[in-house]
């Protein structure tokens, strides 16, 4: 049979067969390879040789394991390779097609489960369940990776962070949660600028939001006032730009406590002022009292 770029493209699939049927097994075996060059198949004929080949391969990617087996049956293998392999894809193959066996099947955590009818060629069913499987399979890791990255950056950075929609936030990190003074639980679906922002400063930092929601790229820095449940006002530049997310557009904001930068920026300026005052006070003042009226009024400013 000629292999389609579809069935010969993405990563190679390792499969296990497991049946006691061993010339059907084996036949069926060949035909996948020979139909899709990117599927490896071996085939064991009972429980106990599938357990070694398990062990045998470092790389093992879907099981398709006959229902009833003499000695130990599918599900009672399942049972055994989900101590150590509790995601691996597992397909039965049974050739009683009924809803009780499937229903029975999918309640042990089975991936999917196929008819099996031996007087027929069912290559690509087959085939076509194991791709499926594998390919799921890939996805949730891939998608579980990708999670995982994304909350060891978030979690490690030093701003607060947070994922806004315009019903409220939907997930943030604990400098996020130490910033507001409230804690990851509380933010959930809770509107931010109302809840967070300055009285006084949340009609500019909506209009900020709304901009972000309908523009793509670079958003600029911006700054506001948090006001915190015991009162506490903390000053903050934050940016942010929209992400796509299920469900509609979010924002992904980024905010910066410069409470401590600011007020170190204002006794900068202060010393700076006061040595200036002292230094045209000292050349222009003719008298001590004139000199110590000026420095006051300067400290009392």
């Amino acid at each position: 049979m000629e292999t389609t770029d579809h069935e010969s493209g993405g990563d190679e699939i390792h499969a296990l067969l497991v049946d006691d049927n061993e010339g059907w097994v084996t036949l069926l075996a060949k035909r996948i390879e020979r139909s899709v060059s990117d599927i490896t198949v071996s085939v064991a004929t009972d429980a106990n040789e599938a357990i070694v080949r398990l062990q045998e391969r470092d790389r093992l990617d879907c099981l398709v394991v006959d229902y009833m087996m003499p000695g130990v049956t599918g599900l009672e293998l399942l049972e055994r390779i989900r101590e150590d392999r509790p995601d691996l894809p597992f397909i039965i193959a049974t050739s009683e097609g009924n809803e009780e066996v499937a229903t029975r099947a999918m309640d042990a955590g089975v991936t999917d489960y196929v008819v099996k009818k031996p007087e027929i060629d069912q290559t690509a069913l087959f085939t076509e369940t194991i791709q499926s499987a594998v390919e799921q399979h890939r996805l949730q890791r891939a998608l579980e990776e990708s999670e995982q990255r994304y909350r060891t950056v978030v979690e490690q950075s030093r701003d607060a962070i947070g994922i806004l929609t315009r019903e409220g936030v939907r997930l943030c990190n604990q400098r996020f949660a130490d910033l507001t003074g409230r804690d990851c639980d509380f933010w959930n679906d809770t509107d931010f600028v109302e809840t967070a922002v300055h009285p006084d400063d949340r009609e500019a930092v909506r209009t900020v939001f709304d901009g972000w929601y309908e523009t793509d790229g670079n958003t600029g820095l911006h700054e506001t006032r948090i006001r915190r449940p015991d009162g506490e006002i903390r000053r903050c530049e934050f940016t942010g730009q929209r992400i796509s997310a299920t469900g509609g557009p979010s924002l992904l904001l980024s905010i910066r406590d410069v409470s401590n930068r600011r007020r170190r920026e204002r006794e900068l300026r202060w010393e700076r002022d006061l040595n200036r005052t002292v230094q045209m006070a000292l050349v222009e003042s003719r008298t001590r009292r004139a000199l110590e009226r000026d420095i006051v009024e300067h400290l009392n400013w």
